[in-house]
């Protein structure tokens, strides 16, 4: 089934009196698909819940070109094949505003990540607009319409969906290809444009990948010795798969702070452990004993198997390079009319300030590219 409604838009942003519709049947998303598939630019942007799941549940799958916008729901879909084959199409954009946790959802849904990508809000920091700037400010600011914010917080997995909700939805895709049109005018005027596919082809790739737990992400891992992160590492993976199984959020198992204090209490008595396991989510009982299990395991790693001891505070004279390259950092920010945060973040900077030479400095994939030749050598040149 799908149902029809007019929704009205300024003259000259898009057309007249053009029509959403809402997909409920294969037949109709491959209707629509194919309509779509004319098109060299689609916005696409999904509504989802994720309040006590580990995965998103998606709730809506909007879909728009310059002629058409599709609302699909992906609870009565069946055959998902032709928004498969739409997503990574390669002579078609998908226009996407801060995708991240999009991509996340098609990766989930659909095992694929849209590409080619064009993320408008890294456009828009390219085009100096300002770093993470929302979508409802980049069609302010681009095309002089003010969009509402009233569904952000709404039920997308309750049926039926409102007309409100559906208006919302939509008009998060309805604007991106006008908006598209202008951030390319402005990102080929100051040679930008490969600078913002390069990040958004880095985002695709990083989507890709199953992403390990990582324990320089805990805050406060780098005071714990060797043996220590191997058993903060430990608890990680646990909690990983263990979320992943009973689909719940990861601090529903064991937040960041008691997978510390476990790693801390490495060589404590089994007290410790227990009241640190009772907190998590389960039986206490229960979760003492699958510690104690972890505490072994940990014990038992070889000493080459162990992670590296984690970068500790930096002592002075790489505290003053990183000041003198963060200010270098803003001075070029400023002279280009960018977001100092779209050049480098913090951390970025004091790897940079770390690194003994560039010939030999391992840099990350987001940092080898034009960032590498722009930023990386002049700074090392500069600093080091």
């Amino acid at each position: 089934m799908a149902i029809h409604w007019h929704m009205r838009s300024p003259d000259g942003v898009l057309s007249p009196d053009m029509k959403a519709e809402f997909v409920t049947s294969d037949e109709a998303l491959a209707a629509g698909i194919g309509l779509l598939s004319q098109s060299s630019v689609v916005a696409v942007d999904t509504e989802f819940i994720r309040r006590d799941t580990f995965y998103p549940q998606p709730g809506l799958v909007q879909l728009a070109d310059e002629h058409h916008c599709f609302l699909v729901d992906p609870l009565t879909i069946d055959n998902f094949e032709p928004l498969r084959q739409l997503l990574v199409a390669p002579g078609i954009v998908k226009l996407v505003h801060s995708c991240s946790e999009d991509l996340e959802v098609f990766r989930r849904m659909l095992d694929v990540v849209p590409t080619p990508l064009f993320d408008t809000q890294i456009a828009a920091g390219y085009c100096g607009l300002g770093f993470g700037l929302g979508y409802q400010g980049l069609i302010a600011r681009l095309l002089d319409v003010a969009l509402e914010k009233g569904e952000t917080q709404s039920d997308w997995l309750k049926r039926p969906l409102s007309d409100a909700q559906l208006g919302y939805a939509a008009n998060d895709v309805l604007y991106l290809p006008a908006a598209y049109g202008r951030l390319c005018e402005t990102l080929q005027e100051t040679s930008r444009l490969s600078w913002m596919r390069e990040d958004c082809n880095g985002l695709v790739e990083s989507a890709r990948i199953t992403k390990q737990p990582d324990v320089e992400r805990v805050k406060g891992a780098g005071a714990l010795n060797r043996r220590q992160l191997g058993l903060l590492q430990i608890l990680l993976d646990w909690r990983e798969e263990r979320a992943m199984n009973i689909d719940k959020p990861r601090t529903w198992i064991l937040a960041d702070k008691q997978c510390l204090v476990i790693a801390r209490a490495l060589d404590a008595s089994d007290s410790v452990l227990r009241e640190s396991a009772a907190a998590g989510r389960g039986r206490p009982d229960r979760n003492s004993r699958v510690m104690a299990e972890l505490v072994d395991a940990a014990n038992q790693l070889a000493e080459e198997d162990l992670p590296s001891q984690l970068p500790g505070r930096p002592d002075a004279v790489t505290s003053s390079r990183i000041k003198q390259m963060k200010a270098r950092v803003s001075e070029m920010a400023v002279d280009w009319g960018l977001a100092p945060e779209l050049l480098l973040r913090r951390r970025d900077i004091e790897f940079i300030a770390r690194g003994a030479d560039a010939d030999s400095l391992d840099l990350p994939a987001h940092l080898n590219g034009w960032r590498r030749e722009a930023l990386v050598l002049p700074l090392m040149e500069a600093f080091t």
